[in-house]
């Protein structure tokens, strides 16, 4: 008798849980007055994702060559649009996220406005330049000073969604709410399986984030970062106000971000989307590991 009680009271406290989340996250979606993430544009088959890890590197000399790349479209992300190739490869789609994209991050500003710049002088295809809806797109041009009329700008959720399980995937689908963009890499995969592709297959997913982890001798946490044709650096982690943040606190955003890339494997499996990360490392098992000899 105390085991059913039990029982029944944890059934309570979790549907009341469940349910509290939901009505935070309709309560979010009132207030966004509603915004749904609407591509207007339908596709089906394969797209390349492009992503900014170190092992991207590999693929830059087969972009214009190999049929996987002439043959297919592609995502791009962060700041692909600074290499030669970006020309070569001439990107159907292009995904922003981090935050020094849309305001000042010190030590980051320079290198923004050299990647508009590019960008900018760089397109003359039809581009289609994926944001998040929380920057707005008048405050986005207005920051980026972008004016290029082959690129279209186009607003996606990035409202993560709590509350019933049994609603995430319907809630993703119609464009409420999205696995949260803990790397642009999410946001980029979430945008494909709404665009309608059949297949994803990803190169540069490294997240080799548990291996370069370090403490400086100031005891801040470091992280060597490896950026696709970029040179290392050592940098702090902080806060987005340039607050220090404890290696607990990192290691625990860690887990909620690849939390968000299983989110993003089940959303696909519930589209009939497949996903192939072909990152010869990586640090992200959510995705089917598919290694082949175009390297």
């Amino acid at each position: 008798m105390k085991k059913f009680v039990k029982k029944v009271l944890l059934t309570i406290i979790h549907f009341s849980f469940d349910l509290g989340q939901f009505s935070l996250t309709l309560c979010r979606i009132m207030l966004m007055k509603f915004f749904r993430t609407k591509l207007p544009y339908k596709h089906n088959g394969r797209i390349n994702l492009i992503v900014n890890g170190p092992s991207a590197s590999n693929i830059m000399p087969l972009l214009g060559k190999k049929d996987e790349f002439i043959s297919n479209p592609s995502i791009v992300v962060n700041f692909f649009a600074n290499n030669p190739e970006y020309e070569i490869l001439r990107p159907e789609y292009y995904c922003l996220a981090d935050p020094m994209f849309f305001m000042d991050i010190p030590g980051r500003i320079d290198k923004v406005r050299k990647f508009f710049c590019n960008l900018e002088m760089k397109t003359t295809w039809p581009l289609v330049l994926l944001i998040p809806k929380c920057y707005g797109i008048d405050k986005f041009k207005l920051y980026s000073k972008i004016k290029n009329s082959n690129i279209e700008i186009i607003e996606v959720s990035t409202l993560g969604y709590e509350g019933f399980e049994k609603f995430r995937y319907r809630f993703y689908k119609l464009g409420f709410c999205a696995p949260r963009p803990y790397t642009v890499a999410i946001m980029a995969l979430y945008s494909c399986i709404n665009l309608g592709f059949n297949e994803i297959d990803i190169y540069g997913l490294d997240n080799n984030y548990y291996a370069s982890l370090c403490l400086n001798q100031q005891g801040v946490v470091c992280d060597k970062i490896q950026h696709n044709g970029e040179p290392d650096e050592y940098r702090e982690i902080r806060t987005d106000t340039g607050e220090r943040i404890s290696l607990y606190d990192y290691l625990l955003g860690l887990t909620y971000h690849l939390k968000n890339h299983e989110y993003t494997q089940q959303y696909a499996k519930y589209i009939g989307t497949k996903i192939f990360n072909h990152s010869p490392i990586t640090m992200v098992d959510a995705y089917e590991r598919k290694i082949d000899n175009i390297f």
